[in-house]
This record gives C-alpha cells, structure tokens and sequence, in this order.
C-alpha cells in the first residue's frame, strides 16, 4: 500500500472511531431509563472529550456542551440536541470574506503564503487565485517556492488550470523571484500578488532569514507589502 494509501486507511479508521464513539454516547443517554431525564454530568464530559478530540476547539465545545446541557430533553435524542447546536454555532458564524482589495489605494495587494511543510500552501494559492478571479480581480501567481521539486510545476498547473498568470525564477534565489514577480504585477496591473513560499520550521534559521529576505524585496518594491500574511 503507497503512502496515499495508508493516509486514507488512517483517516477512516480515525473517523470510524469519532463516529463509534458518539454512537456509544448516544445509545447510553437515550436508553429508554434514561431518555426522559436530563443529560447527565458523565454524558456532558465523554461528548466534551469527543467533540475536542475531533479538533472542534476548545472554545466551540464549551458552548456546544454548555448549551447541549441546559437544553430540557422532552424526550429528544442526543444526537439531535447536538445535531441542532453545531448548526446554531456554524449559523452564528460571519461568513469569511477574503480582503483583497487595495490597501491604502496601493496596487498590487500582496499576500505572502507561509507555512510548515506539507501544510497545503500552493494549493492553497491556487484557491486563493482562483477565487479572487471569480469576484472578478485580476491575480498573480508568484512561484517563492524553489526548494520542493514539483511546486513550481504544481502551482504552474493550478495557474493554467484558473486562467491565471504566474512568475517563475527558474532556478533563481527565491527573493529575485519575489522581486520579478513584483515588477511583474505592477506592468500588468494585477489587483493581487499571491506569493507562494517554500515550508519551514521556525527553528530552521537560515530558511528563516530567507523568508525575511523576500519580505524586505516586496517591501522595497511595493510600499507596505506584504499588506497580508496567511499562514497555512
């Protein structure tokens, strides 16, 4: 089995659980004893454990579980209680919005795209890309990344697939790239700069001050930049 493979098979067999899991909890709170009481203290801790360990977040629980709790049963499902407050919550939500207007009046807005390692950056400047033509900007693709193989070739395919120009260095210091790519965006008056970079670990000195380094050239090169910085 390949690598994708066994990420699948991990994946299922990690769902599988969150969802028997919840199964259990539900069963043991709407057993016919029990279904027209409250929701009791040890219910209220084992969906709290489930909820966080499937990456809800700490803040999102709480309120679930608190709201969940003070609901009076008239002999509802558990799963229904819950059902009905993860809704509320995502309901509650503002929409995201993705500012990719100019700042200040400045053009091009530039979004530097950081990350670890096999985060989905270039993917995710391909979203990016993407979705700010479709609200009808003009974007630019900067290919930062010069370390990994197949990002420029990765993010050459999104940028064909969306329409959409992209700056390579072929071969170049990832901050020349950066620099063309602003020269780039400005002669062909892009709305949006999306720089893609290479993944890195804070305690990766030397990438570190690379990164610094692409930071200092699009601020040289265009005032205030990188007006955003999205860590993926």
């Amino acid at each position: 089995m390949g690598l994708i493979g066994r990420l699948r098979e991990g994946l299922t067999r990690t769902k599988r659980q969150l969802v028997d899991r919840f199964d259990d909890i539900v069963r043991r709170a709407d057993a016919p004893d029990r279904r027209s009481r409250d929701i009791d203290v040890e219910t209220v801790e084992a969906l709290e454990e489930l909820l966080i360990s499937a990456d809800v977040g700490v803040a999102a629980t709480d309120e679930i579980v608190k709201a969940v709790a003070a609901r009076p049963r008239d002999g509802r499902s558990l799963r229904d209680l819950v059902r009905a407050e993860i809704l509320a919550v995502f309901a509650a939500a503002p929409a995201p919005a993705l500012d990719w207007a100019a700042a200040d009046g400045v053009t091009p807005r530039v979004m530097l795209i950081v990350g670890v390692n096999g985060t989905g950056k270039t993917t995710t400047v391909g979203k990016l890309a993407n979705l700010i033509k479709s609200a009808g900007g003009t974007p630019l693709i900067c290919a930062a990344d010069t370390f990994r193989a197949a990002a420029v070739e990765q993010l050459t395919i999104w940028a064909q697939r969306i329409g959409v120009e992209i700056v390579k260095g072929g071969g170049k210091d990832p901050a020349a790239v950066a620099y063309d790519a602003c020269d780039a965006a400005v002669a062909r008056k892009a709305d949006v700069l999306l720089v893609d970079t290479a993944g890195r670990l804070h305690t990766q000195d030397h990438l570190m001050r690379e990164l610094g380094k692409i930071r200092k050239v699009l601020s040289n090169k265009i005032p205030n930049a990188p007006h955003e910085v999205l860590l993926v």
